[in-house]
């Protein structure tokens, strides 16, 4: 029996997020043969410690290794019927797989995390025990799929800070020495540069937040990020390009989906997770300006507290036309884009490699849209916090009054901002 539950919407939205995100592991849903629970996992060779950042890779035998987010331990699936792999469309994340280990002979129990109140040495403290804390006063300004991300650094971490005799090291008592072998094994694992640094940077926060509330004195991690190959894939479109990509969307006609998703993602900056689940009541008109509201209203996930956030739509922008888009969102019922969600990205995504003629490989993405217009607006020396607030970064400039106060006119703000990048003239 196949354990893999491969066509539930859970699956299909959490697929949605982590391709949103650009990342390239192959996400699913499993019941995991340890824990017993549908759980999130990512695929990858057996020896890889993820879930990590690093890229899922597939055997060439078709045996896939899934760690569990939920406990932790991993399982090995072999793929039934791989040969199939180009026939009839089928995505291969959603091919049957036969388990192979652990069998019940071999099941271990299921690792229970350590609650943040148990009894503690206060002689020592270590990196497990400081994350949790954090976790537990940090969790709520993190979206669920964040607080996983977070929750899967945090141990990769702490399994990097721990000897070969199952001993972690005590903060309290680390040297300069401990994070620069730290770095060293980060490294050693196999792990890019870009990956490290992420890594790094977790360490970074969870440290400084320590210290900010008297569980460390002091710490000695700072200077250790790489800097040479150290580079996100990540691209930008150039603006000739962008125009390119809109030109294609301008000769689709009014009621196909994906010139109004592709044309929202150039204005917008909007992540395709945010576009994918707009509805029609998320097209908002406040005073004279038309929006996109991007919320967690009906069961919509926004990636943190930052991410709410109002989006003017620039009419004319790129070539634009905000009075087709309405006629076509007035001929929604729910949803703009009622598709399944990885087919949704990965139709777009081909689009663009189409249009660009670049390979996958290239950096360019539907994430690459929001990348563009922050350089957009980065060249046009927009004020960061009003580019925070466009793209739902933190910001401590007018989000307040957006959602709390005077919409109009921070609205305005954010309208003027990109009519001066996509070289708009106001009405």
């Amino acid at each position: 029996m196949n354990a893999f539950v491969t066509v539930s919407a859970e699956a299909a939205k959490l697929r949605a997020s982590f391709d949103a995100e650009g990342m390239t592991n192959p996400i699913g849903i499993f019941i995991c043969p340890h824990c017993h629970q549908a759980a999130d996992m990512e695929y990858g060779l057996t020896f890889l410690d993820f879930p990590s950042g690093r890229d899922g890779r597939g055997r060439a035998n078709s045996v896939d290794a899934a760690r569990c987010f939920l406990c932790g331990e991993v399982s090995y699936w072999l793929m039934v019927d791989f040969h199939l792999h180009n026939e009839g469309g089928r995505d291969w994340r959603d091919f049957p797989r036969v388990l192979l280990y652990p069998l019940a002979e071999h099941l271990r129990e299921a690792r229970v995390p350590q609650p943040v109140d148990a009894p503690y040495d206060p002689e020592v403290l270590t990196y497990r025990r400081l994350s949790d804390l954090y976790m537990a006063e940090q969790k709520d300004n993190f979206a669920a799929k964040s607080v996983k991300d977070i929750t899967s650094s945090n141990r990769v971490l702490a399994k990097a800070m721990t000897d070969e005799h199952g001993v972690e090291l005590n903060l309290l008592k680390h040297t300069r020495e401990d994070m620069v072998n730290l770095k060293a094994r980060l490294l050693a694992d196999g792990r890019k540069p870009l990956t490290v640094n992420k890594l790094l940077t977790r360490l970074s926060t969870v440290l400084t937040w320590a210290t900010n509330n008297g569980y460390l004195d002091r710490t000695f991690n700072k200077g250790l990020k790489i800097t040479k190959g150290a580079e996100s894939g990540r691209k930008a479109f150039t603006v000739d390009q962008i125009q390119k990509v809109m030109d294609e969307m301008a000769r689709l006609p009014e009621d196909n989906w994906k010139r109004w998703a592709m044309s929202l993602g150039v204005i917008t900056g909007a992540r395709i997770g945010e576009i994918y689940q707009l509805t029609r009541e998320d097209i908002r008109r406040i005073g004279d300006i038309t929006v996109i509201d991007l919320n967690e209203g009906d069961g919509k996930t926004l990636k943190n507290k930052h991410s709410r956030r109002l989006v003017p739509l620039v009419d004319g922008a790129y070539g634009f036309d905000l009075e087709a888009f309405l006629r076509y969102v007035d001929g929604c019922e729910g949803r703009l884009f009622d598709r399944v969600a990885h087919n949704f990205t990965r139709v777009l995504n081909e689009t663009l490699r189409d249009i660009g003629q670049h390979d996958s490989g290239e950096g360019l993405t539907y994430h690459s849209l929001r990348h563009s217009l922050a350089g957009l607006l980065k060249a046009h020396a927009v004020p960061v916090g009003i580019a925070q607030d466009i793209l739902g970064h933190s910001s401590q400039t007018i989000t307040f009054d957006l959602y709390g106060g005077d919409q109009r006119l921070a609205l305005g703000t954010l309208e003027a901002a990109l009519e001066d990048v996509f070289q708009v003239a106001a009405p």
